[in-house]
C-alpha cells in the first residue's frame, strides 16, 4: 500500500486507506455503512468513491455481495 495512488483524489485516496485499514484490522473488508460511519460521510457518496477507485482498478468486488472489496496491487 506505500506505493504511491496516481490518478486519485484526496478523499478518494482517503477511502483507499480506510479500506485498507480495515481490511487488515478485521480480515474481511468492510461495508458501505461501516465505511460511511468511518468516514463520516452518508453510504451513497461511499459508493461513489468505491465506483471510481473500481473505474481507476484500485479496488475490485463482486456485485450484489456484502464485503467482497479487494485492493488491488
Amino acid at each position: 500500500m506505500e506505493q504511491v495512488k496516481t490518478g486519485l483524489t484526496p478523499r478518494q485516496l482517503e477511502v483507499y486507506k480506510v479500506i485498507a485499514r480495515l481490511i487488515e484490522a478485521n480480515g474481511y473488508s468492510p461495508t458501505y455503512p461501516e465505511l460511511a460511519e468511518e468516514l463520516g460521510m452518508k453510504p451513497n457518496r461511499v459508493h461513489y468513491h468505491v465506483e471510481a477507485l473500481q473505474t481507476r482498478g484500485w479496488v475490485r468486488k463482486l456485485k450484489w455481495h456484502k464485503r467482497t472489496l479487494q485492493l488491488v496491487d
